[in-house]
């Protein structure tokens, strides 16, 4: 039979005992009863779970009590608090706590941190102790196991994290730095998404935020994200890493280096590249090969699997964005049993949670009912977010593809052609503005282009005007 650690009133059984300083807790208590406004610079540092000794804390809770109700804490005022509470007797009667001014801290800010920092500890060796009892069991699943650790550490580590207090003046500095970072970006401060017309709206795509692309198929959702991808890497080195649940890690590769060389995706996939050509697309792809893209190709990844892949990266890589292609293609957590419409609301809430925890923006694709197609104009509405609400309300931008021509209208009621044309919709922006975007959607490249820029790289190629709208019919089902 194995041998397993149990934690028992914060005593490891083994025999060993937890870190703790009870002689501080004392010193650091006879401080606050007798030293006026200690309690004020240690209720930031401090919790009653931070003392060892069982009376300790319920006299520090009694503490706190007072300090939230603005009584000074003094020897007469926490008896009192004791007694209502009836665990006056239990931390030892009046006799103890009058004692406690008899040890009083010359330095109670720095023991306090010694408690803290012993508390800490005893977290961590109480985590690690869960994990390790965990991971004995044949039905744990180990990537739950992971995550769940990885989540837990990351609360043990903000408790290392203390509030402060800053004056307007320092904050107006901040505010003058900030501003002077914006105009050296030119208004971006997040990432990039390398087209003017989305950057101008969003800021770049901001941290934590959860961005939602939605589109019908065909629209070209992985084709824009991808673009997105190279643009952050290639043009502006952010590492970034793109989970590609429908496509395989080469597929998706083929695709940029398809867009980075200008080069027809289908000589690519099907019909091949003779040597030399290979070559010359190579040198094209020399930035794109050094830039910090990464790619996993995990088929129906686990919300657990993807956060814990991404915590690897975020702490090994520093990666500042995260695509996932898509939303339902992933699984939910194993042995909860759900319907679909509540594992995509957890598997939603889940990447928001990541982007905070992160702190980077999480870039998630989803498909769309058929309602869309419907109606007339075939233009998607949040409505059409499928299997769930959750992503709607979860999302901080929801942003929809829709390319009029791929249905059959060839013209907008201006005139206009929409040949070529890619509408990018901001349907939700909980930060900004929504509206109605244009991007030039050459299929043959599966590149997005700026409306503005693609008669300059018609000119750049030594293309004919047009040449790359000149694509085999599209099947449509109207």
């Amino acid at each position: 039979m194995e041998k397993r650690l149990t934690i028992k009133d914060n005593r490891i059984t083994d025999g060993k005992m937890p870190p703790q300083v009870i002689e501080l807790e004392s010193c650091v208590l006879g401080s606050i009863l007798s030293v006026v406004n200690t309690m004020h610079e240690l209720a930031e540092i401090l919790q009653p779970e931070s003392f060892y000794k069982d009376c300790n804390m319920r006299i520090y809770k009694a503490c706190i009590s007072l300090h939230k109700q603005s009584i000074r804490t003094d020897i007469v005022t926490v008896i009192q608090e004791l007694r209502r509470t009836e665990e006056l007797e239990i931390v030892g009667g009046a006799y103890y706590i009058s004692q406690l001014p008899n040890n009083e801290s010359t330095q109670p800010e720095y023991h306090a941190r010694i408690i803290q920092q012993k508390f800490i500890q005893r977290e961590l060796i109480k985590l690690c102790t869960e994990t390790i009892n965990s991971s004995y069991l044949e039905s744990s699943d180990c990537l739950e196991i992971i995550d769940t650790h990885e989540r837990n550490l990351t609360l043990v580590t903000k408790s290392f994290s203390v509030g402060k207090v800053e004056t307007i003046a320092s904050l107006w500095n901040k505010a003058l730095e900030h501003n002077q970072i914006l105009l050296t970006k030119k208004g971006i401060s997040g990432i990039p998404s390398g087209y003017n017309a989305i950057d101008e709206i969003t800021g770049g795509f901001q941290q934590p935020d959860l961005i939602i692309i939605a589109a019908r198929p065909a629209m070209g959702k992985t084709s824009l994200v991808c673009n997105f991808a190279r643009n952050a890497s290639v043009d502006y080195k952010y590492p970034g890493v793109i989970f590609s649940l429908e496509m395989s890690s080469l597929q998706i590769a083929t695709r940029i280096f398809a867009l980075e060389s200008d080069t027809n995706i289908s000589d690519f996939m099907r019909n091949g590249i003779d040597n030399d050509q290979m070559v010359y697309i190579g040198d094209r792809c020399t930035r794109l090969i050094n830039s910090p893209l990464f790619i996993d190709d995990t088929a129906s990844i686990s919300l657990s699997e993807l956060k814990s892949k991404a915590r690897k990266l975020k702490r090994e890589k520093g990666i500042k964005f995260i695509i996932v292609d898509y939303l339902q293609l992933m699984s939910g957590e194993k042995g909860v049993k759900s319907n679909r419409e509540q594992e995509i609301s957890t598997i939603s809430r889940g990447l928001k949670g990541l982007a905070k925890e992160l702190e980077i923006p999480v870039i998630a694709l989803s498909q769309l009912s058929r309602e869309s197609e419907k109606r007339s104009d075939k233009r998607p509405m949040l409505s059409d977010l499928r299997e769930s609400g959750a992503i709607e309300q979860d999302a901080d931008i929801v942003m929809f593809i829709h390319r009029p021509e791929y249905y059959g209208i060839m013209e907008y009621e201006s005139g206009e052609s929409t040949v070529g044309i890619a509408e990018i919709i901001f349907a939700k922006h909980r930060n900004g503005g929504i509206g109605t975007e244009k991007l030039t959607f050459i299929s043959r490249l599966t590149k997005f282009v700026s409306i503005n820029s693609i008669d300059n790289f018609q000119v750049k190629n030594n293309l004919q005007p047009n040449k790359y709208f000149e694509v085999e019919k599209e099947e449509s089902p109207f």
